[in-house]
């Protein structure tokens, strides 16, 4: 029974728990004052144990012996792994030689502190430091040497050669140096200063590097020169006599008034007649703003900003992301007090450049993180606002204003974010160039977090109604020029917004939420009202069923019909453009003209009729030809190993965040807390199953799942899916399935990304927009048309961008022409045979027609149905060769048996039974196939069909390892030019390039964690790295060479 009891301190951690037999460890030394030995006692069998031996003063280790006398170790540390009966061990040791030193002065008094040191060639043997009796004692073995003895204040003696035999007395003399004085630093640059306030305090040490007393007054530290009234200096508070090796100091500020270059000296009498003088020089700059509106966004790396000042024992700070809230800056950067480390009432405050705002009214304002963290804290971490005339807070300063970090504290807001504040500059400080001075103040809470500042002249920003009674305006006020105004009217009912119009009556927006950016001088705007109509669109297709999820746009708004086909919309008298569109339905577009009245539109909307595509066809069992058509990429995970986090099919996965992921707390999964992108899951297979059907795939058993960031070790999610290259042909969409594990943390946030050029993130733009989707807790499905990229050759992209949540799951990849039963009503194809039709009602993409003869030609055929419409036919010519069998024999290296590898051949893939076997019927000619399958290097080879059947044999492994999933990480990949691999094991590695055939392309030895090969002069396809490293075994990582 463990039983952990906490005094609030650090956590308890408790691993490797094991009932088993023990055995007891005795130690012994020998002879026993030669040393201390640690380790002995009982151990479970089995466990590895440290027994160490350290040596006493004169004594040296030799070794551990066992009860035979045996030499077992000649460490120090012996490693011993606990057998299953008790042992002893002897620590044997041998006594050294003493030798004795005795260092005296000139006078023979005894020196205390000197340091005698002993070499043997260029090897330190030994060292000791005297006592008050000048006596240092050092043990070796007999032998030549030679000794070093320094003393501050003291000439040394240096390599004298002496020989030990036995036990040795030296008697050393040194003599005393004069005293001398060194001054550190001997000349000093002040940073940049504002003039009219002082740069930091700098310190001058005074040292005597020699012996004697170095005697320094008051008096003897002087500054001089023409710039000597710029620094103000503090001389020593009384006399000092510094004896050999002691410190007293002085210190200088740099306190300009006016703008320049400035130059003192610094003078020291030591009274040895020496005068010492030490150059001091500073910038006097003039860091006064005088321009407005002022920003300061803190994305510069230098921090605390040119100009700025930052005070106080725990500082401010510049970061780039925030955690303990987690939050991210509006740029590169933002400021951060550390209240989650400051204990209580530490402060830190932050002083802005100089401001001559002259006259006018001026605020200052910036955005704070506001969050509702209390445990553990009285929540009274704060930010304080103060104006000043000089840069500080002693005297005279005027608070403006206090922003407790809590959200329930003053100023309270609703709920946990960023949040603008402005404070209004009393006329006082504008009229005389000022500061203003953030202090924060620790609770021992949360971070603050503060970002965006900015200075200027408040505007006032006026609203109106027009008519009064059309409806009501917010967001009017007072304004920092340069901030965003978030200005909204709201119509009362039977109004309608018409427009936002200025002073000259210029309409500026016709939204009626509108963003305006305060400019340089006061506005008015005025929010239009009209009487409104309602404009009722109900939209059905060519079968009269209601068509929901349509698009509307009219009067520069978006409609989305519901369930029912209806979407409305309040207009005023007028004409008015709309189009209406849906995927897999043609547009509709027309006028809508509102006349005092409501209006109703009825809109049909026809179903898109796409032709089948891409249609083939081939020999099979002799006498069948087997057409297929409208080929697609369709993925649901299942052909995956089960948590894998690279070289998931032909995906390229891009992990941009590079940030460990959360672990589960009640079930365990290999690559748990993986660093990566996607993972393949499979919740059954789980330790335990995970059985919340929270978590269970939308089909069969895996899916993909990007897993949260930990923020403990870096930002948010930044995770790429990306698919392979496909070329769009009309009717083709992008879709998938995809949900968060919960809502509890967040939803899952992501993106969708089209790049018609490369892998490279850079090259996608968003089909989702500017900002993200969020996946709700329940599978969902996401369809993308991709009707305006039809002839082009594109990538598509999941990109993840949660934030500290749980888990994305993504399902059901499909990228391909409508298939049979979407809302578009595709209810099958037809099959004609030389114009005849011979199938109907085929809803799969294959088709077989029998007993044919072999040796004739014939026209195939093949027709979208939609309901009552059809499309056109699709036809191809083919003539029915006499076909042969070709059986594949799948292997690995030890010539077991391959189930399940993946052979494609003439656009068909064949997969091998429990005997490692498939086989084909193909006419005559010349064929090439890859055979592939998880955990094996892929294999391409030809051959060719002549008059009789064959048998192919083929070793999966090529004389090659199985592919690794652990410690090694390839990327970009695909890739164009330079491959790098990253491995975590610290090991020194050759790597070998193959081809697709297991042909051996090159070799490089490798010691870095990462390595940078380049690939570009390599043909484009499949290539496999091997790794092989000194202490582990070899792996194999497959590339694509772009």
């Amino acid at each position: 029974m463990l039983v952990a009891t906490s005094d609030w301190g650090n956590n308890i951690f408790v691993d490797e728990f094991t009932v088993a037999q023990t055995s007891t460890v005795t130690l012994i030394s020998n002879p026993g004052e030669g040393g201390i030995l640690t380790g002995g006692g009982s151990y479970i069998v089995g466990t590895g144990v440290n027994l160490k031996a350290t040596a006493n003063p004169g004594y040296k280790f030799i070794n551990w012996t066992n009860e035979a006398n045996e030499v077992v170790s000649t460490a120090e540390t012996y490693n011993y792994v606990v057998g299953d009966s008790n042992v002893t061990f002897t620590a044997d040791f041998e006594q050294l030689t003493t030798v004795t030193f005795t260092i005296v002065d000139a006078e023979n008094d005894p020196i205390e502190g000197a340091t005698a040191a002993v070499k043997q060639g260029e090897i330190l043997v030994d060292s000791a430091v005297s006592n008050f009796a000048g006596e240092a004692v050092i043990y070796a073995a007999n032998g030549d040497y030679t000794y070093s003895v320094t003393a501050l204040g003291y000439s040394p003696k240096n390599d004298v050669l002496f020989t030990i035999n036995g036990d040795t007395a030296i008697n050393v003399q040194l003599d005393e140096l004069p005293p001398a004085l060194e001054i550190t630093p001997d000349t000093f640059s002040f940073e940049p200063t504002q003039f009219g306030t002082s740069s930091d305090l700098q310190i001058f040490i005074l040292q005597n590097i020699g012996g004697g007393t170095v005697t320094i007054n008051p008096s003897d530290i002087t500054i001089t020169g023409d710039n000597a009234d710029q620094f103000i200096l503090t001389t020593i508070e009384s006399t000092v006599n510094l004896d050999a090796g002691e410190t007293a100091n002085f210190t200088v500020i740099f306190t300009p008034d006016t703008i320049g270059e400035k130059t003192a000296i610094i003078q020291v009498n030591d009274n040895l007649e020496n005068i010492h003088e030490i150059v001091i020089n500073g910038s006097a700059v003039d860091f006064t703003i005088t321009e407005f509106p002022y920003t300061e966004s803190f994305d510069g790396e230098t921090f605390p900003p040119l100009g700025w000042l930052s005070l106080g024992e725990k500082p401010w700070e510049r970061v780039t992301s925030g955690s303990n809230p987690t939050c991210d800056p509006f740029g590169a950067g933002m400021l951060k007090y550390n209240c989650w480390s400051y204990k209580k009432g530490n402060q830190g405050t932050l002083v802005s450049r100089r401001l001559d705002m002259g006259s006018g009214t001026y605020g200052v304002g910036f955005k704070m993180y506001r969050d509702n963290y209390s445990q553990f804290s009285s929540k009274n971490d704060k930010v304080e606002i103060f104006v000043n005339t000089q840069p500080d807070t002693i005297i005279d300063a005027t608070k403006l204003g206090t922003i407790n970090r809590y959200t329930d504290y003053d100023p309270t807001v609703s709920e946990q974010g960023w949040y603008d504040y402005v404070f209004e500059i009393p006329a006082t400080f504008v009229e005389s160039p000022s500061y203003i001075i953030l202090v924060a103040t620790s609770d021992y809470g949360t971070n603050i977090f503060v970002d965006e500042f900015v200075v200027g002249q408040v505007r006032a920003v006026t609203l109106a109604a027009n008519p009064s009674e059309g409806g009501s305006v917010a967001g009017g006020g007072s304004y920092l020029e340069g901030t965003e105004a978030t200005l909204t009217a709201t119509p009362n009912a039977g109004y309608v917004l018409t427009s936002w119009t200025d002073a000259a009556n210029e309409v500026v927006s016709k939204k009626q939420t509108f963003n305006y950016l305060v400019g340089d001088s006061d506005v008015t705007f005025t929010a239009n009202f009209e009487l409104g109509y309602t404009v009722t669109f109900t939209v059905i297709d060519a079968e009269s069923n209601p068509v929901e999820g349509a698009s509307i746009v009219i009067n520069e708004e978006t409609l989305t019909t519901d369930s029912l086909g209806v979407a409305t919309i309040e207009l005023v008298d007028g004409t008015y453009s709309y189009t209406i569109s849906k995927l897999d339905f043609v547009d509709v577009t027309g006028t809508a003209t509102v006349s005092a009245a409501d209006l109703s539109i009825d809109i049909t909307i026809q179903t898109q009729i796409y032709a089948p595509f891409n249609l083939k066809a081939r020999v099979i069992n002799g006498n069948q030809i087997k057409l297929s058509w409208n080929p697609g990429f369709a993925d649901d995970m299942e052909s995956y190993e089960d948590f894998i986090i690279e070289n998931i099919g032909n995906y390229t996965l891009i992990d941009l965040d590079g940030t460990q992921t959360y672990g589960a707390v009640n079930f365990d999964f290999p690559n748990e807390k993986y660093t990566g992108s996607y993972i393949v899951f499979n919740p059954s297979a789980a330790t335990p199953a995970v059985t919340q059907s929270a978590w269970d795939p939308y089909s069969g058993d895996k899916y993909l799942a990007c897993f949260a960031a930990n923020p403990l070790y870096g930002g948010s999610n930044n995770d790429w899916l990306i698919t392979p290259q496909v070329t769009v042909v009309p009717g083709m969409r992008f879709s998938f399935r995809a949900k968060s594990v919960t809502d509890e943390y967040g939803l899952e946030c992501f993106k969708v990304g089209v790049s018609t050029t490369d892998t490279e993130v850079s090259s996608f733009t968003f089909l989702t927009g500017t900002d993200y989707m969020e996946a709700p807790a329940a599978w969902t499905q996401y369809t993308y048309d991709l009707n305006s990229y039809v002839g082009e050759q594109i990538y598509l992209a999941i990109n993840c961008v949660s934030d500290d949540t749980w888990v994305f799951l993504v399902d059901d990849i499909y990228i391909g022409g409508p298939q049979v039963g979407e809302p578009a009503v595709l209810t099958g194809f037809n099959i004609y045979l030389d114009g005849v039709k011979v199938a109907t009602d085929v809803t799969t993409t294959e088709y077989t027609i029998p007993d044919l003869t072999i040796g004739n030609t014939y026209t195939l055929g093949v027709q979208s149905v939609y309901g009552s419409d059809t499309s056109e036919i699709v036809t191809t010519s083919f003539t029915v060769y006499q076909t042969y069998t070709v059986t594949f024999a799948v292997v690995d290296a030890e010539d077991s048996p391959v189930e399940g590898a993946n052979i494609v051949i003439d656009e068909d893939m064949l997969t091998t039974d429990s005997s490692g076997v498939a086989s084909i019927d193909l006419a005559g000619g010349d064929y090439t196939y890859t055979v592939s399958k998880p955990g094996y290097a892929d294999f391409t080879g030809s051959f060719t069909v002549t008059d009789t059947v064959q048998t192919i044999h083929v070793n999966l492994t090529t004389g090659m390892d199985k592919l690794a999933t652990g410690s090694v990480r390839l990327y970009p990949n695909p890739v164009k030019n330079t491959l790098i691999i990253e491995h975590n094991t610290g090991d020194e590695f050759v790597i070998e390039l193959y081809s697709i055939s297991g042909l051996l392309v090159g070799t490089t030895k490798a010691g870095n964690r990462t390595t940078a090969i380049d690939v570009g002069a390599l043909s484009s396809g499949s290539y496999f790295v091997r790794i092989i490293g000194t202490n582990s075994a070899p792996t194999m990582h497959r590339f694509i060479k772009q």
